[in-house]
């Protein structure tokens, strides 16, 4: 399973935004990053299920692999790409329903090209664009967000799928395993009770 680090995300979005050809492809990074959405669920996501008001994107079943609906929360690095692709949509095409679209208002179908170009120049190796997906869960887990709540950002139909980003946290379960010692001296706090439920989730 391959991810990147926050040095290597910061010079593959540089080196996006470099590419000619492809003025959507920082935003699609940044937003695969800070969303952990599919590829197709953001080359697909039409504006009206952006509310930037709300912060928050909204798929429904028939844009999900799991065929379930999941409300997207945005973080802010999320909203300044959406803007972006606004302003995008107002200079070149102001009619058309896709976040992701040429200057002809046509929904773009295909980055792979500009992505692995943009890769090589970040001299990023055996990276794919599902690839992001995997950064954005790992960083949460890393993070400290429980794995129930990292499934379901990234929209799992089972915990199971999202438990091999565990290893990635082991200190977790550390903290966990040590409020045993402090309810046996008789002592134990808001916070100890705060990280045994997140773990145990």
């Amino acid at each position: 399973m391959r991810w990147l680090s926050r040095a290597e995300a910061d010079v593959l979005i540089r080196e996006a935004e470099k590419e000619p050809k492809s003025p959507h492809l920082a935003d699609f990074i940044r937003l695969a990053l800070n969303t952990g959405c599919r590829k197709n669920e953001l080359l697909k996501l039409s504006w009206d299920r952006v509310d930037l008001k709300a912060n928050v994107l909204r798929l429904e079943g028939e844009h999900t692999k799991s065929g379930k609906r999941r409300a997207v929360p945005l973080n802010d690095e999320a909203r300044r790409a959406f803007l972006n692709r606004a302003r995008f949509r107002a200079e070149h095409c102001p009619d058309s329903d896709w976040v992701f679209a040429h200057r002809n208002g046509k929904r773009i179908r295909f980055m792979q090209n500009g992505f692995q170009a943009a890769c090589t120049r970040a001299k990023i190796k055996d990276f794919r664009v599902h690839d992001l997906r995997h950064t954005f869960a790992s960083w949460l887990v890393q993070g400290g967000v429980p794995l129930l709540e990292v499934a379901k950002l990234l929209g799992h139909s089972t915990i199971e799928m999202t438990e091999r980003y565990a290893h990635l946290a082991p200190e977790n379960l550390k903290a966990a395993v040590g409020v045993l010692d402090r309810l046996r001296n008789g002592y134990v706090d808001r916070a100890d009770a705060v990280v045994a439920l997140k773990v145990s989730a």
